[in-house]
């Protein structure tokens, strides 16, 4: 039989043993917590990543626009756009500008892209009237020290029938241009230089020093430029009568496709509202009415007689935009009598 001191340690020996015992168990249960642990910060991590608001590479938040050089936005007379802006030569939308013919302004009113799919601010209505290029910026022509820059371009059928309006060959193209030109750089350039490759030609009807074309190398496409930068336009009747000459050419409203729209205002109600065009004055859009493209607005769209197209650029309240590089971020405010009857027509 054990003596007492043998019992004694035994008992000992067992409390070690179911210690020991027990420190493995805890070990063991501390090791299984914290593997739990790190996979349930792993998972809110990833919830995390994949809920925060993530840019879209492909999105293009700049519209449209105009200074120091041409950027190309969206569309043409054969589609949409927009925006543009007007009195420089760029895509960027933060410059500043003083006057019509000027250097440029900001665009104010651009879309909320804090979250994707949702948006804190109204829907913008900037025009789209400017082209996608493959290059960043605007086609453009550079001619007696003046910037002639994209407004439209004619394909197929459309093409055939302006090709009656070349008037005077003035040559052809050459040189680059660089997309960090400045618009003094610019104008300094050698007579015709252009990124376009083609024959530039005056057109009849159209002043020299507002309207050329470029008749594309080995394509049936045709681009109309305008030089509108610093064209000291202040008064519609400069831009409407002086250059594009509308009380001497026949029009028909059209869908921006081209084809003949019975969505049109009544002859009287248009007349008038040209008249007040012609009297009334291009004003900074930055200036009178920071909110324009968060308004509703109609297009005027319009086939003259003579093959080329006429647009318009109406938003709710009397303001109206001639939506090419140069003029584009200018508005002329018409009083309601006049405005709204056109403006209602067209919706």
């Amino acid at each position: 039989m054990k003596d007492y001191i043998q019992m004694t340690n035994d008992v000992f020996s067992k409390i070690e043993e179911q210690k020991a015992a027990a420190k493995k168990r805890n070990l063991k249960l501390k090791k299984a917590g914290a593997a739990a642990g790190c996979l349930c910060a792993a998972a809110v991590i990833a919830v995390a990543v994949f809920a925060s608001p993530r840019s879209d590479p492909g999105a293009n938040v700049s519209t449209e626009n105009v200074s120091g050089t041409v950027s190309a936005s969206s569309n043409d007379l054969t589609t949409t756009t927009q925006s543009s802006n007007p009195h420089s030569v760029s895509g960027s939308d933060n410059t500043e500008v003083s006057s019509p013919g000027g250097p440029e302004t900001s665009s104010p009113g651009g879309p909320d892209v804090s979250s994707p799919g949702t948006s804190t601010q109204p829907p913008d209505n900037r025009p789209e009237e400017l082209p996608q290029h493959t290059a960043d910026r605007l086609p453009l022509v550079v001619h007696d020290g003046r910037l002639y820059i994209y407004s439209a371009e004619y394909t197929g059928e459309r093409n055939q029938e302006i090709k009656k309006l070349f008037e005077t060959c003035l040559g052809r193209t050459t040189g680059n241009t660089d997309d960090d030109m400045t618009e003094a750089e610019l104008v300094r350039c050698e007579n015709l230089t252009s990124d376009l490759r083609g024959e530039v030609y005056t057109l009849k009807g159209y002043p020299e020093s507002f309207r050329l074309c470029v008749v594309l190398d080995g394509q049936d496409r045709t681009i109309i430029l305008e030089a509108l930068v610093n064209a000291g336009i202040v008064k519609g009747s400069q831009l409407f009568e002086d250059m594009l000459g509308l009380s001497n050419k026949a029009g028909v409203f059209c869908w921006e496709g081209g084809d003949i729209s019975d969505v049109k205002p009544a002859d009287d109600d248009f007349e008038r509202f040209m008249d007040a065009l012609n009297e009334g004055r291009f004003e900074s859009i930055e200036e009178i009415c920071p909110d324009l493209y968060k308004r509703s607005d109609a297009t005027i769209y319009m086939k003259l007689e003579d093959g080329t197209f006429f647009r318009l650029r109406l938003y709710a309240g009397g303001y109206v935009v001639y939506p090419v590089a140069g003029l584009s971020q200018y508005v002329i405010k018409l009083s309601p009598d006049v405005f709204d009857p056109v403006f209602n027509a067209l919706q």
